[in-house]
């Protein structure tokens, strides 16, 4: 029987400060102007810098902000509500706030809002989640990989009260399939789909979450603190323009509640949408399976893979650069069952196929290690 695995795989310099993360994108609601905030800092709560970028009309809204064309930047999802058409803006630039092209998308009824924006069937081409603005349905575009502008089929959601709203979707207990985090518009509750099943349409498991005043909004979904596990972002749009990070992975449970921060108060008539880091999604059994065939990640700084192991498949290799000069590298598997009795192992194996450093058990689904590289080495995980 397969095993399906989850690899979260974290490369960053043995210097002082984060990871450089996406930029966080500000769009005035009264003005249209456009800025770029590039966070730093202990936990990326202050502004290291920001630019401003352009005007854009106030009746687009960014919907999302994701690596649509998987060149390694966050392009933006912008979505015309009243004219129900969507338009991405492929960023490119060292700082990932210059735009190179733009493109629309197949449009949508207008009573119908973009949600959310995620790999849903883990093709590797982003997807659309619908909702409509009235109505309790909602509906996921699985969009074309050959034209990912475009829609090759629909999926409908379970039917969910009109008064609880999608506020975000990503894989919040690292299980290779994109989650929902529905809200409650009237009371102010959050809780948790965790999905799973044919096509990723069965919610396998509910969780809720603590209640946030109505005034607050979901903004976005991102590891903002480099931890492997998906944090929230809030931001009080009907109140004071307080911003707020729910730092979630406590007692390393990724869907548990270890703390919050908050970051600067910017006036109500910015709307802040929020880049997820980068995630490259499961593609069945696309990882090679010998030295020569690895998959290469070149480069990488962070991200998460998702496949699985069965039948003759019996193993799979990944392989990646390291560029900074001293680098720590975090590796840390998955399964989806117990460790122990699955047989997996998790081993690191130099540029020549020989094996560097036995990777430890921690606890019954997962192994993880960090580990100390110099620059010029090139390693591959089986």
């Amino acid at each position: 029987m397969p095993i399906d695995y989850a690899l979260k795989l974290s490369v960053s310099p043995l210097t002082d400060g984060p990871v450089t993360m996406p930029p966080l994108f500000w769009h005035n609601g009264v003005t249209g102007q456009l800025y770029a905030w590039q966070m730093t800092g202990a936990d990326n709560l202050a502004i290291g810098s920001f630019k401003d970028l352009i005007t854009v009309p106030i009746d687009w809204d960014i919907a999302a902000v994701v690596d649509w064309n998987k060149d390694g930047t966050a392009d933006l999802v912008w979505h015309n509500q009243q004219l129900g058409q969507v338009v991405v803006w492929f960023m490119g630039g060292n700082d990932g706030t210059i735009l190179r092209d733009y493109q629309s998308v197949q449009s949508f009824p207008a009573d119908w809002e973009l949600t959310a924006v995620t790999d849903w069937n883990q093709d590797g081409t982003q997807d659309l989640i619908w909702r409509t603005s009235q109505g309790s349905q909602s509906v996921v575009w699985l969009m074309d990989p050959t034209n990912s502008l475009r829609s090759k089929e629909s999926k409908t959601l379970t039917e969910v009260p009109s008064n609880w709203q999608i506020v975000a979707a990503a894989d919040w207990n690292i299980d290779g399939v994109s989650d929902l985090l529905w809200r409650d518009r009237a009371s102010g509750s959050n809780v948790l789909w965790l999905m799973g099943g044919e096509g990723n349409l069965t919610i396998t498991e509910t969780r809720t979450l603590i209640t946030a005043p109505t005034s607050w909004d979901v903004v976005g979904v991102s590891d903002w603190n480099q931890d492997g596990f998906k944090d929230i972002v809030w931001r009080n749009t009907r109140g004071g323009g307080e911003n707020v990070v729910w730092f979630m992975g406590g007692d390393n449970n990724p869907i548990q509640l270890q703390g919050d921060r908050s970051f600067l108060t910017i006036p109500v008539e910015w709307n802040l949408t929020v880049a997820d880091r980068k995630t490259i999604s499961r593609i069945p059994d696309a990882i090679g399976n010998t030295l020569k065939t690895a998959m290469n990640l070149g480069a990488v700084q962070r991200a998460q893979f998702s496949d699985w192991i069965g039948g003759q498949d019996t193993r799979d290799l990944y392989e990646f650069d390291v560029t900074e000069l001293t680098t720590r590298l975090s590796v840390t598997l998955n399964v989806a069952g117990d460790l122990a009795s699955s047989g997996l192992e998790l081993w690191l194996l130099d540029a020549t196929g020989k094996r560097i450093d036995p990777i430890a058990q921690s606890g019954s689904q997962t192994r993880s290690q960090s580990l100390e590289f110099q620059q010029g080495n090139s390693s591959k995980m089986a």
